[in-house]
Protein backbone atom coordinates (compact mmCIF):
# COMPACT_ATOMS: atom_id res chain seq x y z
CA UNK A 1 0.00 0.00 0.00
CA UNK A 2 1.45 3.16 -0.99
CA UNK A 3 1.54 6.06 1.50
CA UNK A 4 0.61 9.59 0.19
CA UNK A 5 3.81 10.82 2.23
CA UNK A 6 6.09 8.92 0.71
CA UNK A 7 5.32 10.91 -2.04
CA UNK A 8 7.17 13.94 -3.21
CA UNK A 9 5.28 17.66 -3.03
CA UNK A 10 4.75 20.96 -4.85
CA UNK A 11 6.75 22.19 -0.90
CA UNK A 12 9.15 19.91 -1.58
CA UNK A 13 11.10 16.58 -0.35
CA UNK A 14 8.60 13.43 0.37
CA UNK A 15 8.31 12.60 4.17
CA UNK A 16 10.41 9.61 2.92
CA UNK A 17 12.92 11.83 1.47
CA UNK A 18 13.14 13.67 4.60
CA UNK A 19 13.38 10.59 6.87
CA UNK A 20 16.29 9.28 4.69
CA UNK A 21 18.04 12.58 5.32
CA UNK A 22 17.38 11.86 9.14
CA UNK A 23 19.25 8.25 9.23
CA UNK A 24 22.69 8.87 8.80
CA UNK A 25 23.45 5.21 8.28
CA UNK A 26 20.39 4.24 6.53
CA UNK A 27 19.42 1.08 8.39
CA UNK A 28 15.75 2.13 8.42
CA UNK A 29 15.70 3.69 11.50
CA UNK A 30 16.22 7.41 12.98
CA UNK A 31 17.74 7.28 16.58
CA UNK A 32 18.29 10.01 18.56
CA UNK A 33 21.72 10.61 17.90
CA UNK A 34 21.30 10.85 14.14
CA UNK A 35 18.17 13.40 14.74
CA UNK A 36 20.23 15.52 16.71
CA UNK A 37 23.46 15.02 14.05
CA UNK A 38 21.44 15.89 10.99
CA UNK A 39 19.99 19.19 12.93
CA UNK A 40 23.45 20.34 13.79
CA UNK A 41 24.72 20.04 10.81
CA UNK A 42 22.53 22.09 9.58
CA UNK A 43 22.26 24.50 12.77
CA UNK A 44 19.47 24.08 13.52
CA UNK A 45 18.91 23.37 17.50
CA UNK A 46 16.26 21.55 18.40
CA UNK A 47 14.59 21.32 21.79
CA UNK A 48 14.33 18.16 24.13
CA UNK A 49 10.90 18.62 23.73
CA UNK A 50 11.09 18.30 19.57
CA UNK A 51 13.49 15.51 19.90
CA UNK A 52 11.41 13.45 22.95
CA UNK A 53 8.23 14.12 20.83
CA UNK A 54 10.13 12.78 17.64
CA UNK A 55 11.08 9.41 19.51
CA UNK A 56 7.99 9.03 20.71
CA UNK A 57 6.78 8.20 17.99
CA UNK A 58 7.68 4.92 17.99
CA UNK A 59 6.77 2.71 20.87
CA UNK A 60 10.40 1.21 21.97
CA UNK A 61 11.76 5.44 22.23
CA UNK A 62 14.64 4.27 21.37
CA UNK A 63 14.86 4.35 16.97
CA UNK A 64 12.02 5.59 14.90
CA UNK A 65 11.23 3.40 11.68
CA UNK A 66 10.07 4.49 8.71
CA UNK A 67 6.64 3.34 8.69
CA UNK A 68 6.14 5.08 12.32
CA UNK A 69 7.21 8.45 10.53
CA UNK A 70 5.18 8.04 7.95
CA UNK A 71 2.24 7.02 9.84
CA UNK A 72 2.18 9.89 11.57
CA UNK A 73 2.69 12.15 9.04
CA UNK A 74 -0.30 11.19 6.95
CA UNK A 75 -2.43 11.51 10.27
CA UNK A 76 -2.63 7.24 10.53
CA UNK A 77 -2.17 7.26 13.81
CA UNK A 78 -5.20 8.59 15.55
CA UNK A 79 -4.16 11.89 17.76
CA UNK A 80 -0.58 11.85 16.80
CA UNK A 81 -0.13 14.74 15.07
CA UNK A 82 3.12 15.20 16.35
CA UNK A 83 4.80 13.21 13.29
CA UNK A 84 3.90 15.73 10.74
CA UNK A 85 4.88 18.60 13.11
CA UNK A 86 8.14 17.19 12.79
CA UNK A 87 8.25 16.84 9.58
CA UNK A 88 7.02 20.24 8.61
CA UNK A 89 10.11 21.46 10.85
CA UNK A 90 12.48 18.98 9.61
CA UNK A 91 11.71 20.03 5.78
CA UNK A 92 11.88 23.87 6.66
CA UNK A 93 14.71 23.79 8.22
CA UNK A 94 16.70 20.84 7.76
CA UNK A 95 16.29 20.37 3.92
CA UNK A 96 18.01 22.34 1.90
Amino acid sequence: VANAAAAPTAEGPSAADVFALLDGDGDGCVTEAELRAAAEDRGIVLTEEQVQAFMALEADGVCVGLEAYLNSVDGSVEGLSVGADVFEYVRRNLVG
